[in-house]
């Protein structure tokens, strides 16, 4: 017998939990800048609100590869040492 593979849109994915858990935090992290915005005395219109949308993603790298500029890591390291 061979295995399953699941698609993408299966409920059960890591690839869905993982966009779940960016929805979720993307939805909280919006209502509490809008919150924050709010209390500022920013006026927001309910139409412009309407077209946020949780599902941006772009912030999350979901390829597992990142670059860490190690020499600017380390000079800031050494600033926030003094």
């Amino acid at each position: 017998m061979g295995s399953r593979q699941l698609p993408a849109t299966d409920p059960n994915t890591e690839g869905a939990v993982l966009h779940n858990a960016v929805v979720a935090w993307n939805t909280q992290h919006l209502a509490q800048l809008i919150e924050q915005l709010r209390a500022e005395g920013h006026v927001m219109d309910e139409q412009d609100l309407r077209q946020i949308s949780p599902l941006l993603r772009k912030h999350i790298n979901s390829f597992g590869r990142y670059h860490f500029n190690l020499g600017r890591m380390k000079r800031q390291c050494q600033l926030n040492d003094n």
